[in-house]
């Protein structure tokens, strides 16, 4: 279970359950190299996925995002695993690529809760949604 704090309102929920709900079957469609926030993966959906280190919840940084995003583009969601041992614990994400490669990506369980999804304020026209 994880806690999220979302604008002033605490939710409660299992971590697999919220990344699906944020995540869902969205193709990756880019990387963003970092800065200051590191390497965080983009889904087509405008969520994005910031990768930690597994075993201190680093931020993560690559030499060259063109080759990771090479790697990854077009990459969805099949499964979502929780590891845990002695040392750190780790999210362990698998994709499917297109050609039918399996991508697995390992990153710390604060990644759940650093997922980024885009906003819709009423001035755009949505009203209502957040």
């Amino acid at each position: 279970m994880i806690v999220i704090d979302d604008s002033g309102y605490t939710i409660i929920s299992c971590m697999a359950d919220w990344v699906e709900t944020l995540i869902g079957r969205a193709t990756l469609c880019d990387v963003l190299p970092g800065g200051p926030e590191g390497v965080r993966l983009v889904f087509a959906n405008g969520v994005t996925l910031p990768l930690l280190s597994s075993d201190a919840a680093r931020i993560v940084h690559v030499a060259d995002a063109n080759v990771l995003l090479e790697n990854v583009a077009g990459a969805r969601l099949e499964r979502l695993a929780y590891q845990a041992n002695e040392t750190q614990t780790a999210l362990l994400f698998t994709f499917r690529k297109p050609n039918g490669d399996a991508l697995i990506v390992e990153t710390h369980p604060a990644s759940a809760l650093q997922m980024n999804m885009p906003r819709v304020m009423s001035g755009d026209g949505a009203a209502g949604l957040f």
